[in-house]
């Protein structure tokens, strides 16, 4: 005789108690309101001490004058690029493999609206046939794009532009557009290429 398996029988599920719809549920109380004053609480013990007084407008804000680099700011070149000398006070460097530039130097005076800025910067190298493309946000200041010609080779340059109360200058990183460009290392310029106060 074969040996059928035992049969469970159906569980059925568990019932919930039928519900009124005149049962009312009330919240819980919170044990920690009581009425009247806090006995632990002392006066002014939740209050924040009062703000330090801002200090007073610096009368060293430089606003629209030329200034010269500030100590501490400076390029960092990776390897393989070299100091250019140059007659206009900046600290350049370029790589002559890669013909990627930077520039660190003093802004135009007389203005901090960056599309001026970027006006005269096209003015005062027309021999570059500069077009600016753009003027963006990084890292909490303006970034002016351009596009141009070096040397019969069509070039990017990225501006970006430092305006604070002690000092103006501006980080110029010009790249070439060729296939041969290290985009990954142009981008780490970008963020990485110099160093500010």
């Amino acid at each position: 005789p074969d040996k059928q398996p035992d049969k469970q029988p159906d569980k059925q599920p568990d019932k919930q108690p039928d519900k009124q719809p005149d049962d009312v549920i009330e919240p819980a109380k919170d044990p920690w309101q009581t009425p009247g004053k806090d006995p632990w609480a002392t006066e002014g013990a939740l209050q924040r001490p009062p703000p330090a007084p801002t200090e007073p407008a610096s009368d060293d804000d430089v606003g629209t004058a030329a200034t010269a680099i500030p100590a501490g700011a400076h390029l960092n070149p990776p390897s393989g690029f070299q100091k250019v000398d140059n007659k206009a006070g900046w600290e350049v460097y370029a790589s002559k493999q890669s013909h990627v530039v930077m520039i660190l130097g003093a802004l135009y005076p007389g203005t901090n609206d960056p599309k001026e800025l970027a006006e005269k910067w096209i003015a005062d190298n027309a021999d570059l046939d500069l077009h600016l493309a753009g003027i963006s946000q990084v890292m909490g200041h303006s970034m002016a794009t351009f596009t141009g010609k070096y040397n019969d080779e069509y070039i990017t340059q990225y501006a970006q532009i430092y305006i604070t109360p002690r000092y103006r200058i501006a980080y110029i990183l010009q790249a070439p557009v060729a296939k041969t460009t290290d985009w990954q290392q142009v981008s780490n310029l970008i963020i990485k290429g110099v160093t500010v106060p």
